[in-house]
């Protein structure tokens, strides 16, 4: 199943994008998080991407954005998928 790059709430990484990771990861997954006040008093969305690999070390990284910039969040972090690592 391929995902396109859409302005979504949540999706699941597929098999090919968890390939990027340099981990043997189980699963992965982008979402958005609800803020009830402005990030550094400037940025009002936040998109996470988690995933964890088989030895169950779990990784967490979010980013701060303003609305009109959703595509462009999404695409950064499908762009810096290679660069998450597991030590």
């Amino acid at each position: 199943m391929t995902v396109s790059i859409k302005e979504q709430s949540c999706f699941f990484l597929t098999s090919a994008q968890l390939k990027r990771i340099n981990a043997n990861c189980k699963w992965g997954i982008i979402y958005n998080i609800k803020l009830n006040k402005l990030f550094k008093g400037k940025f009002n969305q936040c998109k996470v991407v988690a995933c964890e690999n088989t030895n169950g070390n779990f990784f967490t990284g979010y980013y701060f954005y303003n609305m009109p910039n959703e595509l462009k969040i999404t695409k950064k972090i499908m762009s810096q998928l290679g660069k998450i690592r597991f030590n």
